[in-house]
Protein backbone atom coordinates (compact mmCIF):
# COMPACT_ATOMS: atom_id res chain seq x y z
CA UNK A 1 0.00 0.00 0.00
CA UNK A 2 1.25 3.39 -0.75
CA UNK A 3 1.23 6.69 1.08
CA UNK A 4 1.58 7.47 4.89
CA UNK A 5 -1.49 6.00 7.44
CA UNK A 6 -2.43 6.73 10.67
CA UNK A 7 -4.53 5.34 12.90
CA UNK A 8 -5.92 6.99 16.04
CA UNK A 9 -6.85 4.40 18.93
CA UNK A 10 -9.07 6.84 20.62
CA UNK A 11 -11.67 6.81 17.68
CA UNK A 12 -10.93 4.04 15.39
CA UNK A 13 -10.20 6.51 12.29
CA UNK A 14 -7.44 6.20 9.68
CA UNK A 15 -6.01 9.15 8.01
CA UNK A 16 -3.63 9.40 5.02
CA UNK A 17 -1.34 11.40 3.26
CA UNK A 18 0.29 11.08 -0.08
CA UNK A 19 4.24 12.49 -1.29
CA UNK A 20 2.78 13.40 -4.75
CA UNK A 21 6.12 13.92 -6.99
CA UNK A 22 6.77 13.29 -10.77
CA UNK A 23 8.21 9.96 -9.56
CA UNK A 24 5.94 6.66 -9.75
CA UNK A 25 7.57 5.19 -6.50
CA UNK A 26 8.04 8.49 -4.74
CA UNK A 27 5.22 7.44 -2.37
CA UNK A 28 6.45 4.08 -1.67
CA UNK A 29 7.95 4.15 2.18
CA UNK A 30 9.72 1.31 3.13
CA UNK A 31 11.14 2.14 6.92
CA UNK A 32 9.82 5.21 9.25
CA UNK A 33 11.44 7.02 12.39
CA UNK A 34 10.10 9.40 14.15
CA UNK A 35 11.73 12.58 16.27
CA UNK A 36 8.99 15.21 18.34
CA UNK A 37 6.72 16.01 15.48
CA UNK A 38 8.28 15.27 12.61
CA UNK A 39 8.75 11.49 10.94
CA UNK A 40 11.69 10.22 8.62
CA UNK A 41 10.72 8.22 5.94
CA UNK A 42 13.03 6.12 3.93
CA UNK A 43 12.11 5.57 0.07
CA UNK A 44 13.09 3.27 -2.75
CA UNK A 45 14.25 6.54 -5.01
CA UNK A 46 13.81 9.48 -3.32
CA UNK A 47 16.36 9.47 -0.31
CA UNK A 48 14.77 10.77 3.17
CA UNK A 49 11.66 12.49 3.00
CA UNK A 50 10.34 14.31 6.26
CA UNK A 51 6.79 14.70 6.79
CA UNK A 52 5.95 17.77 9.32
CA UNK A 53 3.08 15.89 11.25
CA UNK A 54 0.89 19.47 12.66
CA UNK A 55 1.50 20.87 9.55
CA UNK A 56 0.56 17.52 7.46
CA UNK A 57 3.56 18.61 4.91
CA UNK A 58 6.14 16.32 3.25
CA UNK A 59 9.55 17.95 2.00
CA UNK A 60 13.32 15.91 1.35
CA UNK A 61 15.96 15.85 4.21
CA UNK A 62 19.76 16.76 2.61
CA UNK A 63 21.26 14.51 -0.18
CA UNK A 64 22.70 11.54 1.31
CA UNK A 65 24.42 10.31 -2.21
CA UNK A 66 22.30 7.39 -2.73
CA UNK A 67 18.65 7.95 -2.82
CA UNK A 68 18.00 4.27 -1.91
CA UNK A 69 17.16 3.90 1.96
CA UNK A 70 17.41 0.17 2.99
CA UNK A 71 16.90 1.30 6.85
CA UNK A 72 16.38 4.27 9.08
CA UNK A 73 16.25 4.18 12.76
CA UNK A 74 16.94 7.48 15.68
CA UNK A 75 17.88 7.93 18.85
CA UNK A 76 14.24 9.67 19.28
CA UNK A 77 16.06 12.67 19.99
CA UNK A 78 18.51 14.66 18.38
CA UNK A 79 20.24 11.92 15.68
CA UNK A 80 18.98 10.23 12.72
CA UNK A 81 20.85 7.29 11.79
CA UNK A 82 20.23 6.09 7.77
CA UNK A 83 21.45 2.97 6.27
CA UNK A 84 21.68 3.31 1.69
CA UNK A 85 21.96 0.73 -0.82
CA UNK A 86 25.37 2.01 -2.02
CA UNK A 87 26.58 5.03 -0.23
CA UNK A 88 27.30 3.74 3.62
CA UNK A 89 25.61 5.09 6.81
CA UNK A 90 24.96 8.76 7.48
CA UNK A 91 24.42 10.25 11.16
CA UNK A 92 21.59 13.16 10.48
CA UNK A 93 20.84 15.79 13.28
CA UNK A 94 17.51 16.26 13.48
CA UNK A 95 17.89 20.30 14.51
CA UNK A 96 20.42 21.41 12.00
CA UNK A 97 19.36 19.09 9.39
CA UNK A 98 23.12 17.97 8.40
CA UNK A 99 24.82 14.96 8.05
CA UNK A 100 27.29 14.71 11.04
CA UNK A 101 29.13 11.35 10.81
CA UNK A 102 29.39 9.26 7.75
CA UNK A 103 30.56 5.28 7.71
CA UNK A 104 31.63 4.03 4.22
CA UNK A 105 33.76 1.96 2.44
CA UNK A 106 37.45 2.67 2.09
CA UNK A 107 40.32 -0.09 1.00
CA UNK A 108 42.52 1.69 2.73
CA UNK A 109 40.71 1.74 6.06
CA UNK A 110 40.67 -1.59 7.79
CA UNK A 111 38.08 -0.50 10.49
CA UNK A 112 35.97 0.61 7.95
CA UNK A 113 32.81 -0.96 6.83
CA UNK A 114 33.31 -4.19 4.04
CA UNK A 115 30.85 -2.38 1.49
CA UNK A 116 28.77 0.84 0.97
CA UNK A 117 25.92 -1.27 0.08
CA UNK A 118 25.97 -2.88 3.37
CA UNK A 119 22.14 -3.68 3.80
CA UNK A 120 21.27 -2.73 7.31
CA UNK A 121 18.37 -4.72 8.36
CA UNK A 122 18.57 -3.56 12.50
CA UNK A 123 20.09 -1.58 14.50
CA UNK A 124 19.83 -0.88 17.91
CA UNK A 125 21.92 2.47 19.81
CA UNK A 126 22.00 2.74 23.69
CA UNK A 127 24.28 5.71 23.68
CA UNK A 128 28.37 5.12 23.05
CA UNK A 129 26.78 1.50 22.41
CA UNK A 130 26.10 0.15 19.00
CA UNK A 131 25.12 -3.45 17.48
CA UNK A 132 23.98 -3.03 13.95
CA UNK A 133 22.99 -6.17 12.39
CA UNK A 134 23.59 -6.19 8.38
CA UNK A 135 23.33 -8.62 5.36
CA UNK A 136 27.20 -9.43 6.30
CA UNK A 137 26.33 -10.30 9.86
CA UNK A 138 26.56 -8.68 12.69
CA UNK A 139 29.03 -5.38 14.14
CA UNK A 140 29.34 -4.28 17.79
CA UNK A 141 30.13 -1.14 18.40
CA UNK A 142 31.49 0.60 21.87
CA UNK A 143 32.59 3.79 21.48
CA UNK A 144 33.50 4.43 25.55
CA UNK A 145 36.06 1.63 24.98
CA UNK A 146 37.28 1.75 21.33
CA UNK A 147 35.95 -1.86 21.22
CA UNK A 148 35.07 -2.80 17.25
CA UNK A 149 33.78 -6.68 16.96
CA UNK A 150 32.26 -8.25 14.17
CA UNK A 151 30.03 -11.80 14.28
CA UNK A 152 30.31 -13.77 10.94
CA UNK A 153 30.09 -17.04 10.16
CA UNK A 154 30.44 -19.94 11.02
CA UNK A 155 29.87 -18.17 14.58
CA UNK A 156 26.72 -16.54 13.13
CA UNK A 157 24.66 -19.95 11.61
CA UNK A 158 23.00 -17.13 9.50
CA UNK A 159 24.60 -13.69 8.12
CA UNK A 160 21.64 -12.40 7.63
CA UNK A 161 20.48 -10.41 10.84
CA UNK A 162 16.75 -8.98 10.68
CA UNK A 163 16.02 -7.99 14.31
CA UNK A 164 17.96 -6.39 17.74
CA UNK A 165 16.67 -6.10 20.99
CA UNK A 166 18.14 -5.17 24.02
CA UNK A 167 16.90 -7.40 27.01
CA UNK A 168 17.55 -7.52 30.49
CA UNK A 169 21.38 -6.54 30.22
CA UNK A 170 22.23 -8.57 26.58
CA UNK A 171 20.90 -7.63 23.25
CA UNK A 172 18.90 -10.85 21.86
CA UNK A 173 19.61 -11.13 17.57
CA UNK A 174 17.16 -12.89 15.09
CA UNK A 175 18.31 -14.28 11.98
CA UNK A 176 16.49 -15.37 8.78
CA UNK A 177 17.01 -19.31 8.64
CA UNK A 178 19.39 -19.11 11.83
CA UNK A 179 17.54 -18.86 14.71
CA UNK A 180 18.12 -16.44 17.66
CA UNK A 181 21.54 -15.35 19.16
CA UNK A 182 22.14 -13.83 22.45
CA UNK A 183 25.33 -11.57 22.83
CA UNK A 184 26.27 -10.76 26.06
CA UNK A 185 28.02 -7.09 25.71
CA UNK A 186 30.36 -7.60 29.15
CA UNK A 187 32.04 -10.84 27.66
CA UNK A 188 31.15 -9.99 23.45
CA UNK A 189 30.18 -13.90 23.37
CA UNK A 190 27.73 -15.31 21.58
CA UNK A 191 24.96 -17.88 22.19
CA UNK A 192 21.55 -19.67 21.56
CA UNK A 193 18.77 -18.65 23.05
CA UNK A 194 17.81 -22.16 24.91
CA UNK A 195 14.69 -22.18 25.76
CA UNK A 196 11.13 -23.09 23.75
CA UNK A 197 11.72 -24.93 20.34
CA UNK A 198 15.17 -25.52 19.80
CA UNK A 199 14.62 -26.58 15.89
CA UNK A 200 13.36 -23.21 15.57
CA UNK A 201 15.48 -20.95 17.84
CA UNK A 202 18.96 -22.63 16.12
CA UNK A 203 17.71 -22.86 12.43
CA UNK A 204 14.19 -20.94 11.96
CA UNK A 205 13.70 -17.28 11.02
CA UNK A 206 12.90 -14.64 13.93
CA UNK A 207 11.16 -11.72 12.17
CA UNK A 208 11.01 -9.44 15.51
CA UNK A 209 12.14 -9.05 19.27
CA UNK A 210 10.35 -6.80 21.32
CA UNK A 211 10.17 -6.25 25.05
CA UNK A 212 6.62 -5.36 26.79
CA UNK A 213 6.58 -2.94 29.77
CA UNK A 214 6.13 -5.81 32.06
CA UNK A 215 9.87 -7.80 31.65
CA UNK A 216 8.35 -9.78 29.09
CA UNK A 217 10.03 -10.50 25.68
CA UNK A 218 8.02 -11.39 22.77
CA UNK A 219 9.27 -12.75 19.59
CA UNK A 220 7.57 -13.23 16.60
CA UNK A 221 8.83 -15.86 13.98
CA UNK A 222 7.68 -18.32 11.14
CA UNK A 223 6.22 -20.63 13.33
CA UNK A 224 3.97 -18.35 15.64
CA UNK A 225 4.08 -15.52 18.53
CA UNK A 226 6.39 -16.68 21.50
CA UNK A 227 6.18 -14.65 24.92
CA UNK A 228 9.11 -15.10 26.82
CA UNK A 229 9.85 -14.13 30.49
CA UNK A 230 14.07 -13.84 31.26
CA UNK A 231 13.29 -14.07 35.09
CA UNK A 232 11.01 -17.34 35.57
CA UNK A 233 12.50 -19.14 32.18
CA UNK A 234 8.80 -19.23 31.17
CA UNK A 235 7.53 -19.38 27.60
CA UNK A 236 4.88 -18.93 25.68
CA UNK A 237 3.70 -20.26 22.13
CA UNK A 238 0.86 -18.91 20.57
CA UNK A 239 -0.35 -20.31 17.05
CA UNK A 240 -3.50 -20.14 14.47
CA UNK A 241 -4.15 -23.51 16.30
CA UNK A 242 -4.26 -22.67 20.02
CA UNK A 243 -5.35 -18.72 19.45
CA UNK A 244 -6.56 -16.04 17.30
CA UNK A 245 -3.45 -15.18 15.90
CA UNK A 246 -3.76 -14.61 12.18
CA UNK A 247 -1.80 -17.72 9.50
CA UNK A 248 2.19 -17.23 8.32
CA UNK A 249 5.16 -15.30 9.44
CA UNK A 250 5.14 -12.65 12.00
CA UNK A 251 6.71 -9.95 11.32
CA UNK A 252 5.84 -6.78 13.52
CA UNK A 253 4.94 -6.76 17.37
CA UNK A 254 4.22 -2.95 18.76
CA UNK A 255 2.87 -2.06 22.25
CA UNK A 256 0.53 0.81 22.43
CA UNK A 257 0.63 3.22 25.75
CA UNK A 258 -2.14 0.70 27.71
CA UNK A 259 0.28 -1.89 27.14
CA UNK A 260 -1.88 -3.68 24.06
CA UNK A 261 0.53 -5.28 21.50
CA UNK A 262 -0.31 -4.93 18.06
CA UNK A 263 0.58 -8.24 16.30
CA UNK A 264 1.56 -7.68 12.31
CA UNK A 265 1.14 -11.45 10.42
CA UNK A 266 1.47 -11.82 6.97
CA UNK A 267 -2.16 -12.84 6.77
CA UNK A 268 -3.64 -10.21 9.40
CA UNK A 269 -3.55 -7.90 12.69
CA UNK A 270 -4.00 -9.24 15.99
CA UNK A 271 -4.11 -7.51 19.14
CA UNK A 272 -2.47 -9.04 22.37
CA UNK A 273 -5.29 -8.07 25.50
CA UNK A 274 -2.95 -7.98 28.83
CA UNK A 275 -6.01 -7.65 30.87
CA UNK A 276 -7.07 -11.10 29.51
CA UNK A 277 -3.42 -12.77 28.24
CA UNK A 278 -5.26 -13.66 25.41
CA UNK A 279 -5.06 -12.66 21.31
CA UNK A 280 -7.83 -10.93 19.52
CA UNK A 281 -8.06 -10.46 15.61
CA UNK A 282 -12.08 -9.54 16.16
Amino acid sequence: MQGLYSYSLKDGKINSWHFQENVPEADYFRCLTRIGETLYLGTMSQGVVRFDIKKETFSHTVSLGCDVISDISSDGKETVYIATDGNGVHFLSHKDQQVTRRFYHDVNDKEGIRSNSLSIRSFVNRGQEKVIGSRDGLFYINEATGVVKSFVKPVLTSDLILTISFYQGEYYIGTYGGGMMVLNPGTLSLKYFAQGDTELFQKGHIFCVKPDAKGNLWIGTSQGLFCYNGQTKQIKHFTSANSQLPEGNVYEVSFDSTGKGWIATETGMCIYDPASQSLRSN
